[in-house]
Order: structure tokens, then C-alpha cells, then sequence
């Protein structure tokens, strides 16, 4: 009788929910998946100046949900870890922190319900441990905009001597080959690994730096505008489907000489071993990670490659 009587008290509640039409969240046994259901088909809407997606407001759950190429990322921030998925709701599985696309990390804070701790100090995943750098100055310094980009640097006449930057509400020090950051202007860096530093940092010119930066050619590439790639046009493409896949590329006869697809939306680059990606078909690409690329480009069969990756092999490497 008694759960007769609970039961009549739990199915209004349920239906409440279904009702609502947001997000159900719900934790998974374990920490290496997270279970996500939506009562509705949540409406999406794209992150200004990133090519990331978001749920909006009034049909976010209680995580943070974003789209970013092809899959799905969460954060949970009950346990700060992160999740991906090809699907935006049912089963997301645990992912390593250095696994979040880096475009994640241009988001703005107040689009979050909850920022990841991690981050605030600039380093995914939290600093090296005994490793830090002390930043002072004797009166507060000037900031200026370095022009095209969207990072801040001290008059190069007060400049102490090493490198000093200001960017999305975080300070980064370059210093002796090696980076820290911090979210105050003064005091302890973290040290910063080479992996995590924002690619908009290396997009300041030469003249702009005490000491430039030399080992970085494994990413960005010797200068820094390896960090971007431009994509122009003579005339407006046709593209084509490639069989068997949800690819699509420019004919042969009129592709330029870098490997060039459309992918849900999104268009990508290959080139002198690089990807970039946008969200536009010309333009300015900006530099993303391999881990980064849809897997439906590697079902592009060789013949249809100018330049087939090589460190892809027979399978996705």
C-alpha cells in the first residue's frame, strides 16, 4: 500500500520533467561515462568568434555541453572531468583533460554555467608541480593592444626583461624558452606547458617580443602565421560527395594545390602537413589538432587526396 502511494507521488514528478523540455543529466556508476538525456531536441547556437557550438540558456543541463566538429564534449564540474561523445545526449565517456579541443578554451567565461577550475589559471589539467615564476613591477603597468589580435602587452620602454602578456583575462610570462601564466597581473606563475599557450599569442609580430619563441616549429610552424592559413577562390567551388561518405570535395581539375573538404557545416584544410579548420569556405582557417579532425575524412580514399597525411597509414593513427 505504502508503494502504491509513492508511486502515485512519482509519476506526476516525471512527467513534470518530460514536460519541461530541458536537460536531464544523470551520473553515471562510474566516472568514466556520463549519462546525458534531453526531454527535447535542445536548440544549438554557435559561440561568437569560435567555432564551437552550445546548447542555448533555456535548454542547457546542469553541465556545460558543447559541439566542436564532429563530437560532443561535457563538462561535469562535480568531479572536473571531462566527456565526449558522437552523440549530444545518452552515454558521454571519460576523456583526458589535453584531449578538450583547445577552440573550447576561447569560449567566454559568462557563457558557463561552470568554468573548469583547471583553467583559470591557463594550464588544462594544473601546473608542474615545483615550477613557477615571480612577476612584479614597481608601479602598475600600461597595457596596450597589439594591433590585429586580441592580446595586450606592456610598452616595450617599462617592459621588464622578459616577455609579458595579457590575454582573455589571463597574464603569460615567456621567459628563458620556458611559459607561465597566471589570472593576476603580479606575483606567482604557474609554469605553462608549450601545448597549452594560446595560439592568438603567437599571432604578435617578432618586433613585438624580447625573445621570440624558437622551439615551437612542431605546431605552429617557424612564424606565426602557421597558426592560421587563408583560402581564397577565383571563382565559387563546386564540391562533390565523396562515396560511401558524408565528405565533401572540390573536383580535381579545379582544387588548389592543398587538400580541401566540407564536413557537416565545417570546412577543413590540409596543408604542408597541417589542418585548419573554419566555418566558412574562404577566409581565414585557423590551426587545429590532428585529434581534432571529423573521423569521416579518413574514410577519403587515397586517389582522391593531393597529399595524403602520412602518419596515418592504413587506419586513423
Amino acid at each position: 500500500m505504502f508503494g502504491n502511494r509513492r508511486m502515485h507521488l512519482l509519476l506526476p514528478a516525471m512527467a513534470l520533467g518530460i514536460m519541461l523540455g530541458t536537460a536531464m543529466p544523470a551520473r553515471s556508476a562510474t566516472d568514466v561515462s556520463l549519462q546525458i538525456n534531453f526531454g527535447r531536441t535542445p536548440r544549438w547556437e554557435t559561440v561568437r568568434g569560435t567555432q564551437v557550438r552550445m546548447i542555448r540558456a533555456g535548454d542547457r543541463s546542469d553541465y556545460d555541453v558543447f559541439r566542436y566538429g564532429s563530437r560532443y564534449y561535457a563538462y561535469n564540474h562535480l568531479n572536473g572531468n571531462w566527456y565526449a561523445s558522437r552523440r549530444y545526449s545518452g552515454r558521454f565517456m571519460l576523456i583526458d583533460d589535453r584531449s578538450v579541443p583547445r577552440e573550447l578554451r576561447r569560449i567566454p567565461r559568462d557563457r558557463w554555467r561552470h568554468y573548469p577550475a583547471a583553467w583559470a589559471g591557463g594550464y588544462r589539467g594544473g601546473y608542474r608541480s615545483g615550477s613557477s615564476f615571480t612577476v612584479s613591477f614597481g608601479s602598475p603597468p600600461r597595457w596596450s593592444w597589439v594591433r590585429g589580435t586580441r592580446v595586450q602587452v606592456i610598452p616595450y620602454s617599462e617592459r621588464p626583461d622578459y616577455d609579458v602578456f595579457r590575454y582573455d583575462g589571463t597574464y603569460y610570462v615567456y621567459s628563458n624558452g620556458v611559459w607561465y601564466s597566471s589570472t593576476r597581473e603580479t606575483g606567482r606563475f604557474g609554469r605553462l606547458d608549450d601545448r597549452y599557450v594560446p595560439d592568438e599569442l603567437y599571432r604578435v609580430p617578432r618586433d613585438q617580443w624580447r625573445s621570440y619563441p624558437r622551439d615551437d616549429r612542431d605546431y605552429r610552424g617557424s612564424s606565426a602565421s602557421s597558426a592560421t592559413f587563408e583560402v581564397t577562390f577565383g571563382r565559387q567551388p563546386r564540391w562533390s560527395w565523396v562515396d560511401g561518405t558524408r565528405v565533401q570535395i572540390i573536383p580535381y581539375s579545379e582544387r588548389p594545390d592543398y587538400d580541401l573538404f566540407r564536413v557537416n557545416g565545417y570546412y577543413y584544410v590540409y596543408a604542408d602537413g597541417r589542418w585548419y579548420s573554419s566555418p566558412r569556405e574562404s577566409g581565414e582557417f585557423t590551426r587545429i589538432d590532428d585529434q581534432d579532425v571529423p573521423d569521416e575524412i579518413y574514410n577519403v580514399p587515397r586517389d582522391q587526396w593531393r597529399t595524403y597525411p602520412p602518419g596515418w597509414g592504413r587506419n586513423r593513427g
